[in-house]
């Protein structure tokens, strides 16, 4: 799997297996977050079997399952609070990175401007144009 670089802090990347896992740390990530959901595809790691995987080591491990196309408010307010409390880098997944990055870009909308948003996601694979309507709404006090 690949590990697509949104800023210093974060990078993305689709569902994970247990070699990712090893990898992210061998690539110093301190904090692994999970946005999808157990279940959401069949044979798909699950948070337990990733939390287990990553007991012994120097890795923190987040679950924070959020729904393709349906992520709320609550669900950036919740992503933007752990970024807080994390230490980094971090690297976030889902399916494919997409959920990840909308999460990250709904969480900056303020403080990073919409068109480096946009930018940066882009740089990393993501194009998140059809979201910028609400990036601009966030980033206005909309959320």
């Amino acid at each position: 799997m690949e590990f697509k670089k949104i800023d210093d802090t974060l990078s993305v990347a689709g569902q994970l297996t247990l070699e990712d896992l090893t990898r992210a740390r061998d690539e110093g990530f301190k904090t692994i977050i999970n946005v999808r959901p157990d279940g959401e595809k069949e044979g798909a790691m699950t948070a337990e079997e990733a939390r287990a995987a990553l007991s012994a080591e120097p890795v923190a491990y987040h679950h924070l399952p959020v729904l393709p196309t349906q992520i709320t408010d609550e669900d950036v307010s919740a992503f933007q609070a752990l970024m807080k409390d994390v230490e980094g880098p971090v690297l976030a997944h889902c399916g494919t990175g997409m959920r990840a990055s909308v999460l990250w870009a709904l969480a900056n909308a303020g403080t990073v401007s919409t068109e480096e948003i946009l930018k940066k996601t882009a740089a990393a694979g993501y194009d998140l144009s059809k979201v910028a309507p609400r990036i601009e709404a966030n980033a206005n006090g909309g959320m």
